[in-house]
């Protein structure tokens, strides 16, 4: 599990080439850079498509869950 991911921009370069990598979960992860990763034309998305589980919680996840409960979202919590 990678935190605290909300100044990653990109994934390493040679992440494809970690072949034992079973599991990959970002949190949290800025929206634009989920996009770059979905399977269905997300341009990082070669990088992440060898591994079996990838899940990410986005900042826009955690806002609306935020708004739903009643909290306030400070930006150094996403």
């Amino acid at each position: 599990m990678l935190h605290s991911c909300r100044k990653l921009r990109m994934l390493p370069e040679g992440l494809q080439f970690v072949t034992g990598l079973k599991q990959l979960c970002l949190i949290p992860l800025l929206d634009e850079h989920a996009e770059r990763l979905k399977p269905d034309g997300g341009p990082e998305n070669y990088k992440i498509k060898h591994i079996q589980t990838v899940s990410f919680i986005t900042t826009s996840m955690i806002e609306e869950l935020c708004k739903r409960r009643g909290e306030e979202v400070k930006e150094e919590d996403h």
